[in-house]
């Protein structure tokens, strides 16, 4: 045997012998530079090429593995036009939300999901939009098919850029995507040019196919890391609300979470929870089922290793349909609080091999904490006043376009308009407990109809769509909401004190509700005494509208103190009680209002004594979070807890 043979031979046998000791990406690599241009993954499709892993900006796409075959055509068509793309390759395990999925998404510079009626409702790709939104990515939806979305989905992206490839021409396709990512910053590589992993450019190196033609050689592997900033991001998704998208629905039947929070209360329309709504790799711990639901069928909660606490607030739940087979049949770790002696319970006992805990025995500090109720620390109320006190009840999750998100108790939401109309003699701004359309006319201002009035306690969401307002009520129905110029939402946030939370209506990209959890905000109360009984209301909503014109038209302000009255210094922080020594009179059609004397007792031990007359309301707010005017005539006495 000639020596030039022997050593081809080894040369052979050492390149068979690496080869073998290669991990799959490193063979896919020594595929796809010798001898073709995709690999074929059984189950998965024909991979164009390793997902880019570098430094320069590139594009994250979303799809459900069940497509791969036509979206893998279109990485490719994206990365023959000069652009990077990470994807998902197919070879991540089941349906988890993998590290390297979360990575690539924090990382990338545009998101582009890849809609078909295959894709839209899939767990992985629902997750992966969620965070998108959560995270302000640049956001494309292409439509490879034509698909029907979900209401939460449609909610969610339906403002978003879509580009319907299925209703195009190529030409036309292909200028519709290369344009919309040129707008978001993505730059094309030059022909021929690759970005390595430092983010610079390098000529890429030529590797021979068999049919002689040269081929670029694929950037190498390097996994993402994700910034403090990004973790911190990621946890603040996982620990705050479930929203409307999170849930996918068949009537009243919650069929899947898609959500990767943490604490999760199920939304009081559902009735019945099918057997996968919570299966298998999701990060939930706490989860709070409504008493509207009657019925949770055996596997609700498969593999839920995270799951530590679910709560039944129905009594009459039945849980399975076998003795031997239950809702929490792989999470015996789990803590379930049902009501004892209830039918909720006796299910449980048949199937449940964990802990079970009586919501009675922790009432008092549960109630303690989701509906905690108004006290001045002596005594209770003897003679509660007809509109009732103020209890917070349910969360408010507001996300603005700065990228801010607000915490507010639902019910203490209340929008502030500046009125200037002739038409319904409005001079002054005003507060309204819900939203509804404005009109402009020419040369009166714009005014505030308040008509056909949705009040935030029925709203399920709110989403902003260019310049309008989507809502979405509880009987499925849309309005669509144009406010007029600088006004305001007033909210309760997680510091209460004397004033509200404010943040300009115009700011507002998404409003989601959960009515069943309420913040744990300190409420600093005043008590209000009428002549026929008396309530609490929150201080940050006990608010003086004075005119400050002395004759003419009004110039009404809503105020925090009552300097215009008093003569000297007077703000509300000063005051610990105003005590009516003399009731005035509200004005009706036929006569003008009277001058109400008021006593107001500092926290310094002074007193000071003064009239209040000319145009003025007092507003503060009672159960429900609905505003009320005690008027001249029937008030008493405010006093700041």
């Amino acid at each position: 045997m000639e020596m030039n043979e022997v050593c081809d031979d080894l040369e052979a046998m050492c390149e068979k012998k690496q080869e073998d000791n290669m991990g799959f990406f490193d063979r896919l690599k020594k595929k796809t530079e010798t001898n073709e241009t995709t690999v074929l993954i059984p189950g998965v499709g024909r991979m164009p090429y390793p997902a880019y892993r570098g430094k320069e900006p590139y594009i994250f796409v979303s799809y459900a593995h069940a497509d791969s075959e036509k979206v893998f055509a279109e990485i490719k068509r994206f990365n023959e036009a000069g652009y990077n793309v990470w994807y998902d390759e197919g070879i991540s395990p089941g349906n988890e939300w993998t590290d390297d999925i979360a990575d690539a998404l924090a990382g990338c510079t545009v998101f582009v999901v890849m809609l078909t009626p295959v894709s839209a409702p899939r767990e992985n790709v629902l997750n992966e939009i969620n965070f998108a939104l959560d995270e302000k990515k640049p956001f494309i939806a292409i439509h490879l098919e034509e698909t029907t979305l979900v209401r939460g989905l449609k909610l969610q992206i339906g403002m978003k850029q879509a580009i319907l490839k299925y209703n195009m021409t190529d030409n036309e396709y292909e200028y519709k995507f290369i344009e919309a990512f040129n707008r978001y910053g993505l730059k094309r590589n030059k022909k021929g040019i690759a970005a390595d992993q430092t983010g610079e450019t390098i000529p890429m190196k030529p590797s021979q196919s068999p049919n002689g033609q040269s081929k670029p050689e694929p950037a190498s592997q390097k996994p993402f890391q994700l910034s403090d900033e990004q973790k911190a991001n990621i946890a603040r998704i996982q620990n705050s609300p479930a929203r409307e998208i999170d849930f996918e629905w068949n009537g009243s039947t919650l069929k899947k979470f898609h959500g990767i929070q943490k604490r999760v209360e199920i939304p009081t329309r559902a009735a019945a929870i099918m057997s996968e709504a919570f299966t298998g790799g999701l990060p939930i711990e706490h989860v709070t089922i409504p008493a509207s639901v009657t019925s949770i069928q055996f596997a609700s909660f498969d593999k839920c290793s995270n799951l530590k606490e679910v709560r039944i607030e129905g009594r009459n739940v039945k849980i399975s349909n076998a003795e031997t087979i239950g809702a929490f049949l792989n999470c015996p770790q789990v803590i379930v609080y049902c009501y004892k002696d209830s039918m909720t319970h006796d299910e449980l006992k048949r199937t449940h091999q964990g802990e079970i805990r009586f919501i009675e025995e922790s009432a008092a500090k549960e109630t303690q904490i989701l509906e905690p109720k108004p006290t001045d620390a002596s005594s209770p109320l003897e003679n509660e006043h007809k509109w009732g006190s103020y209890a917070p009840k349910g969360t408010a999750v507001i996300e603005t376009v700065d990228g801010k998100t607000y915490s507010a108790i639902a019910n203490s939401l209340i929008l502030k308009v500046e009125a200037h109309g002739i038409e319904y003699n409005r001079f002054a701004p005003c507060l309204y407990e819900g939203l509804d359309n404005s009109y402009e006319k020419s040369n009166q201002g714009q005014d505030y109809k308040a008509e056909n009035m949705i009040y935030f306690s029925d709203m399920v969401s709110v989403e902003r769509n260019g310049d309008i307002l989507e809502i979405l009520d509880y009987d499925d129905e849309k309005k669509e909401i144009s406010l007029p110029e600088n006004s305001e939402i007033w909210f309760i946030g997680e510091q209460d004190g004397l004033m509200p939370s404010i943040i300009p209506a115009d700011s507002i990209t998404r409003i989601s509700f959960n009515r069943t959890r309420t913040p744990q905000t300190s409420i600093k109360y005043c008590r209000v005494d009428m002549v026929e009984g008396s309530f609490y209301s929150p201080a940050a909503f006990l608010w003086f509208l004075i005119d400050y014109a002395k004759s003419g038209i009004p110039a009404m302000h809503f105020e925090k103190e009552l300097t215009l009255f008093s003569g000297v210094p007077l703000p509300l922080k000063r005051i610990r009680k105003i005590v009516v020594t003399k009731n005035g009179k509200d004005s009706t059609m036929f006569s003008p209002s009277t001058a109400m004397t008021v006593a107001a007792y500092l926290k310094n031990g002074e007193e000071i004594e003064f009239d209040m007359g000319g145009r003025y309301s007092i507003y503060v707010m009672a159960a429900h979070g609905l505003l009320k005017n005690p008027g001249r005539s029937n008030l008493k006495a405010i006093e700041i807890l």
